[in-house]
């Protein structure tokens, strides 16, 4: 029976908010598997500004820590991303196997088919032969899970997609207010986070709809936010638009319990299954997504995903919701969706079954 867990990933500074949504899931992963019942020992990536030394030492930091501990009832997760950085992450999936550990490799990022034949051959298949030292392959994206028993069928994959905290989630279904439509982001203020097309969006809805505000909540790359925050000084509906700095976790329930569409419009190469879609996604807010990585898969219903990325494609399906009454329906099977596949009952489920069957 397992009793003990090495994890090695980002987590970031531990006495410090989490950097961005990848720290936040590795800290949550922990956190939840601390909950089962297992004793997690963690082995955190070298941070910036000695990242580059950490290539050379992070494996040897990680060879020593598994030597020194008892190898029965124990297995090792890493956590990276499917990019190029690949053959780094199985170093240390094949460093835990060496030794004798059961090994888990959990896939972060948009790992999706077109993403996999844009890496070149040797990338390709040296991703095909990390996959054969390990022992389970725990993927964010169902579609890395599904495309992985067909790059290598005799490991087995898993669906682990990113989850709602059971202390954030609301019950019951939130009902919103009917006489105007809050739009909303939150989440990291970064250029990749394409925060400034949300405010040219936000003006051309302006035109049709005079029963709207938007909320933009966070912070991040401070140049990013300067132009950010100039582009809503000169927006003509300047009044209606709410800038909040990043702010308490807990704090943001209040703000997606009041609000009814959630703009993500991300053009980050590396987007996995973002939490603050997860999040609003469970507070009802009805998501309208770019077509990116496999974000559309995790709202599940097309008619959200732009399949272009400038501000009359979100405006088209944002008035479409608006004008069909199909507020609400959607809202609820946003909310449904999250209740199914994001939660955190859901996600403990699958991994604790993930590890009970080695």
């Amino acid at each position: 029976m397992i009793k003990k867990i090495h994890v090695f990933a980002s987590f970031g500074n531990w006495h410090k908010t989490a950097g961005g949504g990848g720290q936040t899931s590795a800290r949550r992963l922990v956190k939840l598997l601390e909950e089962i019942g297992y004793v997690v020992q963690t082995i955190n990536r070298t941070m910036s500004p000695y990242k580059v030394l950490g290539f050379i030492v992070d494996p040897f930091r990680f060879l020593f820590h598994l030597l020194l501990k008892r190898r029965e009832c124990a297995i090792v997760i890493v956590i990276g991303y499917a990019s190029k950085l690949i053959p780094y992450y199985f170093l240390f999936v094949h460093i835990g196997h060496l030794l004798g550990y059961k090994t888990f490799f959990y896939v972060k990022g948009g790992f999706t088919e077109s993403k996999y034949l844009s890496f070149p051959r040797w990338l390709q298949n040296c991703f095909k032969k990390g996959l054969e030292d390990t022992t389970i392959a725990l993927y964010e994206g169902e579609e890395g899970a599904n495309l992985s028993t067909i790059i290598q069928p005799e490991t087995k994959a898993v669906w682990l997609p990113n989850f709602v905290e059971n202390s954030f989630a609301v019950i019951p279904f939130p009902v919103k207010t009917k006489n105007r439509f809050n739009l909303l982001y939150f989440g990291r203020i970064h250029p990749n986070k394409n925060v400034i097309l949300i405010v040219d969006i936000f003006d051309m809805l302006c035109k049709s709809f005079p029963n709207i505000d938007l909320t933009i909540v966070g912070s991040g790359e401070t140049k990013y936010e300067k132009e950010l925050n100039k582009r809503i000084e000169i927006s003509s509906q300047n009044e209606h638009i709410y800038r909040i700095p990043r702010i308490a976790h807990d704090k943001l329930r209040d703000i997606l319990v009041n609000h009814h569409i959630f703009i993500f419009p991300s053009i980050e190469n590396q987007e996995g299954h973002s939490n603050s879609l997860n999040e609003a996604m469970s507070f009802g807010l009805v998501p309208v997504v770019s077509n990116n990585n496999f974000l559309p898969s995790i709202v599940g219903n097309r008619r959200l995903v732009a399949n272009d990325l400038d501000a009359i494609s979100f405006v088209n399906i944002i008035t479409e919701i608006i004008e069909s009454g199909d507020f609400e329906s959607l809202s609820r099977e946003m909310y449904e969706r999250v209740k199914q596949n994001f939660t955190q009952n859901v996600v403990e489920k699958k991994l604790q079954e993930a590890i009970q069957s080695i």
